[in-house]
């Protein structure tokens, strides 16, 4: 680099000693192309890796109860917006009644003591108090309302079931896992990497572009697959680096 600079001044300095009409005329740069139209194997590097459900979910009821109805067994295929289990809404039912009964008397009698409080034949205190129960009364029966419409597990995309952890006229509490689906149409298979490779992908323009083939155990046939992500720390439980790919 420093030769080209030194021969672009001589030749700057040198045109001052000649004439303004002395031209000087760059010679054409010639480059050679090549088109590469297949891609090029650097090289071959071999894995173990472990096949993971895509988008496992666990599904749970927002309330305890008793299982009523438990539609599935593992392995079976759902569909968005199915019902794949309920709870006995026995007791639910019988609050919200009674509750119902509660909010409309509360709603009566708050009405009929804004018209004394404006005659003036209520007190603030017990006006307050009649104002009370009524949003109290109204919020239990929003509480139960939202009770009934979560007795039931919804199927949240088309998928397949894959653990059932209970069983009909089972007590189960809230946020307690009943079962876990999965999504059918996609296979993701994890594999512990060295960090070297980690700084490889992340050298590449996108390494999404990075692709796999997949071998499983029982050597059903030979399988491409596409990068998903990859961690940028090192996992404790792997001792080292995770690259995710996906079957495609």
């Amino acid at each position: 680099m420093k030769r080209i600079i030194l021969l672009v001044s001589i030749v700057l300095s040198l045109s001052g000693c000649f004439s303004e009409k002395t031209m000087i005329v760059e010679k054409p740069l010639y480059v050679e192309t090549y088109t590469v139209t297949e891609s090029v194997i650097v090289g071959k590097k071999y894995f173990q890796g472990t096949t993971v459900p895509a988008d496992l979910s666990p599904l749970a009821f927002r309330s305890d109860g008793k299982l009523k109805t438990l539609a599935v067994k593992s392995g079976d295929k759902v569909s968005k917006g199915d019902v794949i289990a309920t709870l006995d809404t026995t007791r639910i039912e019988q609050q919200l009644q009674e509750t119902k009964v509660q909010a409309e008397l509360a709603n009566k009698q708050f009405n009929r003591a804004e018209t004394l409080k404006h005659k003036g034949m209520i007190s603030n205190a017990e006006y307050d108090e009649l104002k009370a129960t009524k949003s109290l009364t109204y919020i239990q029966y929003r509480m139960l309302q939202q009770q009934m419409k979560h007795a039931q597990l919804i199927a949240p995309f088309n998928g397949t079931v894959a653990v059932i952890n209970a069983e009909n006229y089972q007590n189960v509490n809230a946020l307690e896992t009943i079962l876990s689906i999965y999504r059918a149409n996609s296979t993701y298979i994890d594999i512990p990497v060295s960090e070297t490779l980690i700084a490889q992908l992340k050298a590449l323009p996108d390494a999404r572009k990075v692709k796999a083939s997949i071998q499983f155990a029982d050597k059903s046939g030979e399988y491409q697959a596409k990068l998903k992500l990859y961690s940028g720390e090192p996992i404790p439980e792997l001792k080292g680096y995770l690259a995710r790919f996906e079957l495609t």
